[in-house]
């Protein structure tokens, strides 16, 4: 047979006399403490819970690899099953220490398998958030690989860049034939006031130009279109305006 089936065989034959061993022992014990219960006192259909939450705290214990509390679980046991078979022999009497001392082992329970879960949950936790890394195997008789020295990066000084310089715009256009387009006088604005805090030739230079460049757009167009601060009406009395002096320079 294989040396590796024979390992397995052996494993698993193993295995079950552990789980026989266990489960004997805990029969065992479970059968004590049950009989130390009743005996100090506890309902004979409760008592069976007595046994059952010491021993699962036990396995409890040894699942977690807790040193501290699988001491404290084997001392309850052997306690627990002495005082049984001592009480059965009517080797020690019944009093108020030994019922208050065997009361106070499932309380006792309640708070060692509290700290066993925060103990495995704080366990996990940083097992998730910090798993180990691990080390890369070098096979046997082959030499680690040798580490190059880091190489020295030069350090480039910052060179000082000019700012952009924005360039010159005139302030009118030239013409088609090269001369600079005739700039207009501002004319007052021929309808009342205008709104308060923008006077009446800043309201004309701005929609008049957008307008004659525009002519397609209506007033609410001009406005949203440009960001006037100029109300809509406004902006529809200028362009009236400026129509009725074009005509008027188109008809002279």
């Amino acid at each position: 047979m294989h040396p590796q089936a024979t390992q397995l065989q052996s494993n698993r034959a193993m295995r079950v006399l552990v789980w026989i061993c266990l489960g004997s022992a805990i029969a065992l014990c479970a059968t004590g403490e049950y009989h130390m219960a009743v005996e100090v006192g506890y309902d004979w259909r409760l008592a069976v819970f007595y046994p059952v939450a010491l021993d699962a705290y036990a396995i409890a214990a040894f699942k977690v690899h807790r040193q501290l509390d699988t001491a404290v679980a084997i001392g309850l046991m052997i306690v627990c099953n002495s005082l049984s078979h001592l009480l059965s022999a009517g080797q020690i009497p019944e009093s108020n220490e030994l019922t208050i001392a065997v009361s106070a082992v499932p309380p006792l329970i309640l708070w060692r398998v509290h700290e066993l879960d925060a103990f495995l949950t704080k366990t996990m936790l940083k097992a998730l958030f910090n798993p180990p890394v691990p080390a890369e195997a070098t096979p046997a008789g082959v030499p680690a690989p040798a580490v190059a020295p880091p190489v020295p990066v030069p350090v480039v000084e910052p060179v000082a860049v000019p700012a952009p310089v924005a360039p010159v715009v005139p302030d009118s256009p030239a013409g088609l034939d090269g001369l600079a387009a005739p700039v207009e006088e501002p004319v007052r604005f021929p309808y009342g006031v205008a709104p308060t805090g923008i006077h009446q030739e800043d309201v004309w230079d701005v929609v008049v130009p957008l307008h004659r460049n525009h002519p397609r757009l209506s007033a609410p167009e001009l406005k949203e279109r440009f960001n006037l601060v100029p109300s809509i009406r406004t902006i529809q009395r200028v362009v009236k305006a400026a129509k009725g002096r074009d005509n008027v320079l188109i008809a002279v």
